[in-house]
């Protein structure tokens, strides 16, 4: 039960404490998680001592014990363009925070988005990590997953870190440096993709918590659509829990945007094949987060298999690339899969050679180590003599060499 436990999803700053690095990335903040808890100790770059005003100073307003859900319905949530609402209005080339009265963190409270525009026509929506959790005791006990509230005060925090690597617009050779930018925090506990209001028995006492994460994806994309009409580009991207929330919510980009050539990349969110991806935890996310939801018609495969989302994925979206980056024995996600560093190793490989590689245009880049997330530090790895920062370009840039690659 120990890796059940493990803080699945962080974007953490450094790499994992068995090797030195460089990494740096978002963090959520105010998340306080037992120490037991097997995660990587690195400190949050978003940690304390930063001004609290947003960035530019603007503001956009809108307006384990026994477990049990409150909903229970059936799949009842129609994966369509919904009904947009008004276009953004914010400075370009700064990062603006945009309030939604119709969103939700963990807790009630109301969340958000921050946008950073740019006159090209592209863009780029990044989801947040910040772990998972889905019972009793991983959500209150142990509070493995970063919590609301998530608003303005704790965004101007994180966009102090939201100027390296996709985000660099200084950067010359930074295939994404007139993108517009999206971020989508992260504060449901769900990879950005459930659609449920839970309850929780916590030493005999109900605890509600708001696995709303795709809901509010959908909030988000009513006024997105709006702000950006017609985009050329759109790549819809994550690290860690957001890289499972960019794969497990990407349908809705596409039924947003059906005209956009898009792209998907996941760093650091393997979508194991069959039981490497363990039935339990599969089983309590299904339950408590509702994925079935939408994957009972868009995956019926994914119950046993979630790897068969990357399939489902390909087959409804042939012009589209997608992408997954991912050390060979990732610290973080094999402990969550109760899986050694060599079994880890063998079911990723796997997932690559009879997933991915099958595939017309999904494609992998693995790197020998045990980092957890490596988009932020895409220069420092390097596999083949190809780094992550160069496959990428190559992904979003259509190169015909681009391809797989492995230790």
């Amino acid at each position: 039960m120990r890796a059940l436990f493990a803080l699945l999803g962080v974007v953490l700053v450094g790499c994992s404490s068995e090797e030195s690095g460089t990494e740096s990335a978002p963090l959520d903040s105010g998340t306080a998680v037992d120490s037991a808890v097997a995660v990587d100790s690195t400190t949050p770059l978003d940690s304390g001592g930063v001004d609290t005003s947003v960035a530019d100073g603007t503001t956009v307003d809108t307006s384990v014990a026994e477990t049990s859900t409150t909903d229970t319905s059936a799949a009842d949530v129609a994966d369509t363009k919904p009904p947009l609402g008004a276009p953004i209005t914010a400075p370009k080339s700064t990062w603006t925070w945009v309030d939604f009265a119709d969103s939700t963190c963990d807790d009630g409270t109301k969340t958000g988005i921050g946008v950073n525009l740019a006159d090209g026509p592209n863009v780029l929506v990044f989801h947040n990590g910040g772990g998972a959790c889905w019972d009793a005791t991983t959500c209150f006990t142990l509070r493995t997953a970063t919590t609301g509230p998530y608003g303005a005060t704790q965004f101007a925090t994180t966009s102090t870190t939201l100027n390296t690597a996709i985000f660099d617009r200084t950067d010359a050779t930074n295939p994404f440096k007139d993108y517009s930018f999206v971020f989508v925090p992260y504060c449901t506990g769900d990879w950005h993709a459930g659609e449920n209001v839970a309850s929780y028995v916590v030493s005999g006492t109900t605890r509600t918590y708001h696995h709303e994460g795709r809901k509010n994806v959908r909030a988000f994309l009513a006024r997105l659509g709006a702000t950006f009409t017609a985009p050329t580009k759109v790549v819809v991207t994550g690290s860690s829990a957001g890289g499972f929330g960019a794969t497990l919510d990407y349908d809705l980009y596409r039924a947003m945007w059906p005209s956009a050539q898009s792209y998907l990349l996941a760093d650091a969110a393997p979508l194991l094949k069959n039981d490497d991806f363990p039935a339990t935890l599969r089983n309590q996310l299904y339950a408590n987060w509702r994925l079935d939801k939408f994957l009972d018609s868009s995956c019926p495969a994914c119950k046993t298999d979630m790897s068969a989302l990357i399939k489902a994925r390909a087959a409804a979206y042939p012009s589209d690339r997608i992408g997954l980056l991912s050390t060979t024995q990732d610290t973080v996600v094999r402990t969550t899969f109760s899986l050694g560093a060599t079994a880890f190793e063998t079911a990723l490989l796997g997932l690559g050679t009879s997933v991915y590689d099958p595939t017309t245009r999904a494609r992998y880049f693995f790197f020998a180590g045990s980092q957890h997330t490596l988009m932020f530090a895409w220069s420092a790895y390097v596999t083949g003599g190809v780094d992550a920062k160069t496959w990428i370009r190559r992904f979003v840039q259509d190169d015909t060499t681009w391809a797989s690659v492995k230790p």
